[in-house]
């Protein structure tokens, strides 16, 4: 093979590497901007609208939704397309449903009257005065402004692993991160973050002394 024709073959497929990389990029960057529309969405939805959402077309799907009311409780499950399905029990996988738990006792406090939506965080952790720092509405609403996560060393070996990006996580690593993150005080785009809620969490236990 001439050095002519080498030079061409190895053109071509530097061409094609290229393309490839291309739609890649068009396509994460299309599906990127989808999500976010998406998103965006759920801000102007109702329980019903955001139910049948979630649940549309997906014949496994099984939702339970607990209720209290006037200290009492219940609770209803839906299916496929926000359909009601009989009130039996269920198991699901754990996942985030901590989450669940935690804003449960959020709403217990508020409900009491010893917690406002408005507070900032800084009121229950000794946190630095000189930042701002989000309230708790904007914390379980995703609206802090807090990324999802922010780099620690121990997320190294949970990497290596294929464990829990926030194994090995303490409250002391995570206070101090918190110090020196300073937001500006407004409501942030809707960004799902799990280290917002893990400041969250902290707050709660803090919450809980206090109840």
């Amino acid at each position: 093979m001439t050095d002519g024709k080498r030079q061409t073959k190895r053109k071509k497929i530097w061409l094609i590497i290229l393309l490839v990389i291309l739609v890649i990029v068009i396509g994460l960057g299309g599906y990127s901007l989808y999500g976010q529309h998406q998103m965006k969405k759920m801000e102007t939805m109702t329980f019903e609208e955001m139910l049948a959402y979630t649940t549309q077309d997906n014949s496994d799907a099984v939702i339970s939704v607990g209720i209290i009311r006037n200290n009492e409780m219940a609770y209803d499950v839906y299916g496929e397309n926000g359909r009601k399905l009989l009130p039996e029990e269920h198991s699901y996988e754990i996942g985030s449903l901590t989450k669940t738990f935690t804003t449960s006792l959020l709403c217990k406090a508020i409900d009491e009257g010893r917690v406002s939506l408005d507070e900032s965080i800084d009121a229950y952790l000794n946190l630095d005065s000189q930042n701002d720092y989000p309230t708790i509405q904007r914390l379980v609403t995703h609206s802090s402004g807090y990324k999802e996560y922010y780099f620690e060393t121990p997320m190294i070996a949970n990497f290596l692993k294929g464990g829990n990006s926030f194994t090995g996580i303490s409250k002391e690593i995570l206070l101090n991160r918190i110090s020196k993150i300073s937001l500006n005080d407004t409501d942030h785009p809707f960004t799902y973050s799990n280290f917002g809620f893990a400041t969250f969490r902290v707050k709660t236990s803090k919450i809980k002394r206090k109840i």
